[in-house]
């Protein structure tokens, strides 16, 4: 989960369309339908993998995001902030 090249394979992302941008930046369409940008916060390491997703032109959704071991399993959390600028409908139709 770590390396941003696989986020394709643990996302909710169309195969094939996931691809680096110039900039840093990673573009692929998503499987609920439209294109997505993703960008990832560098160098966090431990668990953390706090990343940020939009529509292009859109000011970026942060989510941060934690993996926990528990034993032989791990659980993964993250969380959609909603900004001060959004509308409730706004918020559920970036996330949908």
């Amino acid at each position: 989960m770590s390396d941003p090249k696989n986020f394709g394979k643990w996302a909710a992302v169309v195969p094939g369309t996931y691809r680096k941008q110039e900039g840093g930046d990673w573009v692929a369409e998503v499987t609920f339908g439209r294109i997505r940008h993703v960008r990832f916060v560098p160098g966090l390491g431990n668990g953390i993998y706090d990343h940020a997703v939009f529509r292009p032109g859109e000011i970026p959704l942060f989510m941060p995001m934690r993996a926990m071991r528990y034993g032989e399993k791990t659980e993964v959390r993250f969380t959609f902030v909603q900004r001060s600028d959004m509308s409730v409908d706004s918020f559920h139709d970036t996330i949908a």
